[in-house]
């Protein structure tokens, strides 16, 4: 019942993805448990239209940690 906004890029290099695996730490050298997890998820680009993107998702525990109720990263204040 809950929505995350954020940016869906196409990749045309696929060794982009592999780079940014790493970036983020979850490659297959990086040690385990990992802070991300990457996702092939189903999304909602622009007004309707479904697709499949990989996605980054946080593996660590939240509880305790303020809720983006907004789902917009981008909007709180730090």
């Amino acid at each position: 019942d809950e929505w995350v906004f954020g940016d869906v890029f196409e990749l045309n290099d696929p060794d982009l993805l592999a780079a940014l695996d790493r970036y983020e730490g979850c490659g297959p050298d990086d040690p385990k448990p990992s802070q991300y997890l990457r996702l092939l998820q189903n999304v909602i680009i622009g007004q309707g239209e479904e697709s499949q993107a990989w996605i980054y998702v946080y593996n660590r525990a939240v509880e305790g940690r303020e809720w983006i109720t907004s789902g917009r990263f981008d909007e709180i204040e730090m």
